[in-house]
């Protein structure tokens, strides 16, 4: 697959992503790695390095996915004790994950404190100007949580049990004080950028929580990149809120757990839902500023589920399977609009149903609320 480094070279390189996977604790394995081409700037697989000076760099490809590119002139310091020093933080900040393979790179926190008596795990993060992924594991600890960015900004994570030690809160935030949820009142002016500083890809940041017993999760991030995959969690109660920036929602399987409520609300993003038909839960609450939001129903629904869509400005799409039964209550004003095709319109009730509703357990009644914005159902 890879043009092979001389094994000098390469031992150099596997040297060097031991010292660094030491101290950054990747939790991956040297795989294997490869030159740029320091002509035209791009990795070569095939292409043979007749001469040092046609690398670029060199970029090491660990066992999940993940790349750090080493600088060509770093190797000039290799066996000097100051290497880390010098050049440990500059290569560490080019790790790259790519989004298909990432949320499967996890490494495990050294303080998670391991699981006692829970019964529950309550999950509040607040961040901001960090790209964040949240999933579950196998682990015996309360949570596995790992930073990767700049110290001036690394949250502040605290866990306490209560209730007896039946119930465990974990809370992730920046290290600047309570934060109000001021995205709940819809006259709210709160600026995040002014408290946390400006969004950047330079910092990730990544949450695991146990399969094994029940969780609830509230998500405030004010920018960034926000990825959830709850599949296999026993979710309780979910809530995401995103300011600026992009979001999704995954749940693969079906929820074991009675969820209590889902809640999505975004400002100016754009927000990709799916699996809701898996999530097990009675009520489903969505809203949106400005952003896009789209809501699929895909999964194996078995109870009626109540849909509140609240749309200020910006655009819903629900992808919703024609097998679901689905009734629709329209509220809209001048500068609305809504697309319910294949629907049938009951003046009687005010409401709007398809073919299917009354004649199948798995079924939405979906009310919406349209400002300024558009609202489209499409069937899967």
């Amino acid at each position: 697959m890879s043009e092979k480094l001389s094994m000098g070279l390469e031992s150099k390189l596997i040297d060097v992503f031991d010292q660094l996977n030491q101290k950054y604790k990747y939790g991956e394995h040297y795989l294997l790695s490869f030159h740029t081409d320091n002509y035209g700037g791009e990795a070569c697989y095939d292409a043979p390095l007749e001469v040092s000076d046609d690398a670029g760099g060199y970029v090491v490809r660990m066992s999940k996915g993940s790349f750090i590119t080493v600088p060509k002139e770093s190797l000039n310091d290799f066996g000097s004790p100051q290497f880390l020093a010098l050049w440990g933080d500059k290569i560490h900040k080019t790790l790259k994950s790519p989004p298909g393979v990432r949320k499967e790179v996890f490494a495990q926190s050294d303080f998670a404190p391991r699981l006692s008596r829970e019964e529950q795990i309550v999950a509040n993060i607040k961040i901001a100007s960090v790209d964040f992924e949240l999933g579950g594991t196998e682990t015996q600890f309360a949570y596995d949580y790992f930073f990767d960015g700049q110290e001036d900004i690394l949250p502040r994570v605290s866990y306490q049990t209560y209730k007896n030690g039946k119930e465990g809160v974990l809370d992730i935030r920046k290290h600047v004080g309570d934060v109000a949820d001021e995205h709940d009142s819809d006259d709210s002016r709160f600026d995040f950028s002014n408290l946390f500083g400006n969004s950047s890809s330079q910092h990730y940041s990544r949450l695991l929580l146990p399969f094994q017993i029940p969780v609830s999760i509230d998500i405030t991030a004010a920018a960034g990149t926000n990825l959830v995959n709850v599949t296999g969690l026993k979710l309780r109660r979910f809530s995401m809120y995103i300011g600026t920036g992009e979001g999704s929602f995954e749940c693969k399987s079906l929820n074991t757990e009675l969820c209590e409520s889902l809640n999505f609300s975004i400002g100016a993003a754009t927000a990709n839902i799916n699996g809701l038909g898996n999530t097990n839960t009675k009520k489903i609450n969505a809203s949106t500023r400005a952003g896009r939001l789209n809501l699929n129903f895909d999964g194996d629904l078995k109870i009626e589920t109540v849909v509140n869509v609240n749309v200020s400005a910006g655009f819903v799409t629900l992808g919703i399977p024609k097998r679901f039964g689905v009734k629709v209550y329209f509220l809209g004003k001048i500068l609305s609009s809504i697309s319910l095709p294949d629907m049938v319109f009951s003046s009687e009730g005010q409401h709007y149903t398809n073919r299917t509703y009354g004649s199948t357990e798995s079924s939405l009644v979906i009310h919406v609320n349209v400002g300024a914005g558009r609202v489209k159902i499409v069937w899967l």
